[in-house]
């Protein structure tokens, strides 16, 4: 019998089952694609592919499945991903355009003194998931809860129903998240 679970899916992905795999990707696969294609803004879309920009994150997590230890994060974790790949993609693009002087994208507004600022926010985003992608394989609970609360906007009980564990559980994982964070990008 074929797994139907998402844990089951990964697990056997994670062993080396190849149609496991394609199972689990075909599952998640327009639930990563129509957001970030909406969210490629005109600018981006222009130089990149939402599709492309997916597979690439897919790719990515298939080369490091094995250092994720808890299944039931894989979903957050690849969106998380791809969510990196985006914000990496926006920067260099809107830090492109600041080198440049070329502010007329559709990313910001085309005055100076906000184009730097958002040049800078998109720096420290992509800060901010580089030390959340280098935590996940260890803390895959954890970040994932932190990634549910603070980049999704989810509260807590829609974080308990998406990754069933109690509230108390969630609550501790967002506080442990949000340390190792600070302890990571070396904020107090």
């Amino acid at each position: 019998m074929e797994p139907d679970a998402t844990v089951d899916l990964v697990r056997a992905a994670k062993a080396g089952d190849e149609r496991a795999w394609d199972r689990l990707i075909g599952r998640f696969w327009d639930r990563w694609l129509s957001p970030y294609e909406r969210d490629l803004g005109t600018t981006i879309r222009r130089l990149y592919d939402a599709e492309d920009l997916v597979q690439s994150a897919v790719i990515e997590a298939a080369r490091s499945l094995g250092s994720l230890r808890e299944e039931g994060a894989f979903f957050v974790w690849v969106t998380s991903i791809i969510r990196h790949k985006l914000a990496r993609k926006r920067a260099r693009v809107r830090a492109e355009g600041a080198r440049r002087g070329s502010f007329e994208t559709d990313l910001e507004p085309a005055r100076d003194e906000e184009h730097e600022e958002a040049v800078a926010t998109d720096e420290e985003y992509v800060r901010v998931l580089d030390a959340i992608l280098s935590l996940f394989p260890e803390e895959p609970d954890t970040m994932a809860a932190v990634v549910l609360a603070h980049l999704e906007g989810l509260g807590v009980e829609e974080i308990v129903a998406r990754l069933g564990r109690p509230r108390r559980t969630v609550y501790s994982w967002i506080r442990r998240g949000e340390a190792l964070l600070r302890k990571r990008l070396g904020v107090r």
